[in-house]
C-alpha cells in the first residue's frame, strides 16, 4: 500500500515537472516565437535563446522563421482545392492576350502582422500577387513586354504587390519577381511571331538608317569644319599680303614726302627694271645714241 501511494505520488511529480517544464522555450537562431498568453500577443517576440513562460494552456506560441526564403507561385486565380498549375491569360495593354505565369519569392518581416492580421497571410499574398499581375501587364503593350519590357514588367508587379502588402499589413518583404513565362496563347503563337520578326525587321531597318544619317552628318561636319579652316586661312593671308601692301606704302610715303623727284625717279627705274628683266627681245644702242625712257621730272 505504501509503495503504491509512492509510486502515485512520483507519478504526480513527474506529471507536475513535466506541466512546469512547458513553460520553458527554447528558440534556435533565425528564429522567434510569437506567445500569445491568455489570448494576448506579448511583445517582442522570443528571439533566439532560452525563454521562461507560462505553462500549457495558458499560452500558445507560434514558431517563425525570419530567415527563410518563401517562394510563392503566381498564375491564374484558383480556389481551394484547385490547381495552381495552369498557365492563365492576361489583357496587356493593346488588348492582346498574353499567357503568363510569375514567381514570387519574400519573407516574414513582422511575425506580429503575419499572425494576427490574416488567418492565411500567404493565401491572402496570392490573391494580391494576382491583382498586381493583371495590373502590371495591363500597362504594358504586348510587343513591348515580348521584346524588351519582361524587366520594367517585373519591377512593375514587385512594386505593387509590396505597396499592397504593406496597405493590408501582412508583415511580408517582397524580396523578387519574376516573370517565368510570358508568351502568347498557342493559337496566335504563329501570328505573333511573324508581327515579332516583322518589327524586329523594322527595328533593324532605323537603326541602319540611323546609323548612316549619323555617318552622313559627320561627314557633312567634317567637309564644313574643313571649309571653314581653309576661308579662314585664305583670309589670314589675305590680311597678311594687305599689311604688308600697307606698310611699304607707308614706308614710300615716308620717303616721298621729303624728297619727291628723287622718289619719282627711283620707283621709275626699278618699275623699268622689272619690266626690262621680263622682256625676251632687246635693243642695244651705241655708247653716244640718245635714248628717252620718257621720264620728266617736275622742276
Amino acid at each position: 500500500m505504501n509503495l503504491l501511494r509512492l509510486l502515485v505520488s512520483l507519478a504526480v511529480v513527474a506529471l507536475l515537472v513535466a506541466w512546469l517544464a512547458t513553460a520553458l522555450c527554447a528558440v534556435p537562431p533565425g528564429e522567434v516565437v510569437v506567445v500569445r498568453r491568455l489570448g494576448q500577443p506579448l511583445t517582442p517576440a522570443w528571439g533566439p535563446g532560452l525563454h521562461l513562460g507560462w505553462p500549457a494552456p495558458f499560452e500558445q506560441r507560434d514558431r517563425l522563421r525570419l530567415d527563410q526564403i518563401r517562394r510563392l507561385a503566381v498564375g491564374p486565380l484558383v480556389d481551394a482545392g484547385e490547381s495552381m498549375g495552369d498557365l492563365g491569360e492576361f489583357l496587356t495593354a493593346d488588348h492582346n492576350l498574353l499567357v503568363a505565369r510569375a514567381a514570387v519569392q519574400y519573407r516574414i518581416r513582422d511575425p506580429f502582422a503575419f499572425l494576427l492580421t490574416s488567418s492565411d497571410p500567404d493565401r491572402a499574398l496570392s490573391r494580391l500577387a494576382e491583382s498586381a499581375l493583371v495590373a502590371a501587364l495591363a500597362g504594358f503593350p504586348a510587343e513591348i513586354l515580348l521584346r524588351d519590357g519582361r524587366s520594367a514588367a517585373e519591377a512593375a508587379l514587385r512594386n505593387r504587390l509590396a505597396s499592397d502588402a504593406d496597405r493590408f499589413a501582412l508583415g511580408l518583404e517582397i524580396l523578387s519577381v519574376q516573370l517565368e513565362t510570358l508568351r502568347p496563347p498557342p493559337e496566335v503563337a504563329a501570328d505573333f511571331a511573324a508581327a515579332q520578326a516583322a518589327s524586329t525587321d523594322r527595328q533593324r531597318r532605323v537603326r541602319e538608317a540611323e546609323i548612316e544619317a549619323e555617318r552622313r552628318l559627320a561627314d557633312a561636319q567634317a567637309r564644313a569644319a574643313a571649309q571653314l579652316d581653309s576661308a579662314r586661312a585664305r583670309a589670314a593671308d589675305r590680311l597678311a599680303e594687305a599689311q604688308a601692301r600697307a606698310a611699304r606704302f607707308r614706308a614710300v610715303l615716308a620717303s616721298y614726302q621729303p624728297q619727291p623727284s628723287l622718289t619719282r625717279r627711283r620707283l621709275y627705274l626699278e618699275t623699268l627694271t622689272d619690266i626690262l628683266r621680263s622682256l625676251r627681245r632687246k635693243l642695244i644702242l651705241p655708247p653716244d645714241a640718245p635714248i628717252d625712257l620718257g621720264l620728266s621730272t617736275p622742276d
